[in-house]
This record gives structure tokens, sequence and C-alpha cells, in this order.
């Protein structure tokens, strides 16, 4: 018996001492790849900015400038052990055209940069805040001179209250956020609705009021609040494919989805 527990415990030990010896020859040799790596210099950056959607709000130069720090931090023959990944990310991604961004050296010693940019669903315009664009993520962040992507418009009085608002956490903007979402998604909404302008209604009532001013005909859509933009946004539908051309596009001048469960034309 004594002698099948020595076995056992010599089996053991020698199996212990192989993985013991070959898990210092695993690290010796990652240790020397990573060495060998952060030895290499940076031979060339490769940009790849998606634009699915056909924005183009930044190009490759852009990205460069972002990375060099507008070629005041060259990175072209720099040795990968003074440069961080990470520091570069940040610097690509503290651009608020920008929504993810990744940074990541390959064997061949290129710097790759994969971005995204963000999708604008609507363009807030103000006479003293100049314009902006709502994200279809929620987020509002600056125009391009690059590019102007063709969003219904967002004007009026409450418009500049628009540019800090966080519409994750705000219930009145987060209907109306939601508005936006429908109408980007919706192509028989996205096609009509122009401008989307929206006022106080006096100074005593600071409820926002929304009128619809649409890319076809001359009528004037009154939205009212920013309730209800499911049902609301049905109606308008309603009005531009059953309605107006049953009656005659010049027949009403106004529709009003307003008020719950009514399309008033007049």
């Amino acid at each position: 018996m004594k002698k099948i527990k020595d076995k056992i415990v010599g089996i053991l030990t020698s199996t212990l001492f192989k993985a013991t010896v070959v898990m210092v020859v695993l690290f010796t040799v990652i240790g020397f790849a990573e060495k060998q790596q952060d030895e290499r210099v940076c031979k060339n950056i490769i940009i790849n900015i998606e634009e699915e959607y056909d924005n183009y709000f930044i190009d490759e130069k852009d990205v460069r400038d972002l990375l060099t720090m507008n070629n005041r931090e060259p990175l072209i023959g720099r040795s990968y052990a003074l440069i961080k990944l990470k520091e570069l990310e940040k610097r690509v991604k503290k651009n608020k055209l920008v929504e993810t961004a990744e940074v990541y050296r390959d064997i061949h010693g290129d710097l790759h940069v994969q971005l995204k940019q963000r999708r604008p669903i609507a363009r807030i315009l103000t006479k003293l805040n100049g314009s902006w664009y709502i994200s279809d993520q929620g987020k509002v962040f600056p125009t391009s001179d690059k590019f102007t992507a063709r969003v219904p418009i967002i004007d009026g009085d409450y418009a500049y209250k628009l540019i800090n608002t966080k519409f994750a956490t705000d219930s009145m903007q987060a209907e109306l956020f939601t508005m936006l979402e429908i109408i980007d998604k919706d192509e028989f909404l996205k096609a009509l609705i122009a401008e989307i302008h929206i006022d106080i209604a006096s100074v005593n009532d600071t409820t926002p009021q929304v009128t619809i001013y649409p890319q076809i005909g001359e009528q004037i859509i009154t939205y009212g609040g920013f309730d209800q933009p499911i049902s609301k946004l049905k109606k308008i539908k309603v009005a531009y494919k059953d309605i107006l051309p049953l009656k005659g596009w010049a027949t009403y001048k106004s529709i009003s989805v307003a008020f719950k469960d009514q399309i008033i034309c007049e």
C-alpha cells in the first residue's frame, strides 16, 4: 500500500514539476514577445472610419491630427514602448463628433484606429448659440464644416434649451426624443417633416408647443406639447396618407393633432 502511495506522490510531483516548467517557459516566451513588440516602431497609421449612414463629419486628417496633437507628437518611427495606446484612444474620443474609437497595433508595426461617428437625427438651430445636432443616442454635438446631414431642423425660442438637455433623465424631453426617434425610423415621416418649431406658449406658461412644417404641401401642423408622440405621429400619417389625397392637397391650410383621438383639418 505504501509503495502505491509513494508512486502516486511521485507521479503528482513529476506532473507538478512539468507543469511549472511549462508555465515558466510560457511566461518567458510571452515576456520575450512583448519585449520584441515594444521594441518595434510605428511604421504606419491605418484609419477606418465607419460611414454606414453616409455621414462625413470627420476625415482621416482630422483623426491623425487628434492622434499626433496636430503633429506636435508624431507617431511614425516612434517606438511602441513610448506610445500609450489608451492615451491615444482618449484623444480621439474627446472629439464630440466621435461616438466610439478603438486604437491598437498589429504584429507588423502598424497602428490601427477604428472609429464610429455620431449619427444625427435632428439639427438644432438657435439665434445665439449656433447650430447643433442631436444623435440617435440622445447626445447633443456640434456641427461640422465638412458635412451637413439631411435631418429635420428644430428651431424656435425653446430650441436653445435642448443644447444642454439630458434626454435620458428629463421625462418631458424624453418624449421629444421619442418623437425624433420615431421620425428617424419611419421613412414616410422622415421624408415629410422638414422643420419642428418649438416655442413657449406665453410668459406664464412654460409648456413648450410644437408646430411642424412639412416638406410638401402648405399645411401647418399643430402638434401641441411633447406628450403622446406615438399617437400624434400616427395621426399625421393618417392625415397625409388618407385625408389629404382624398379631399385634395389645397383643401386645408392647417392640421391639428394636439388633442387626444382627434385630427382637426381646417
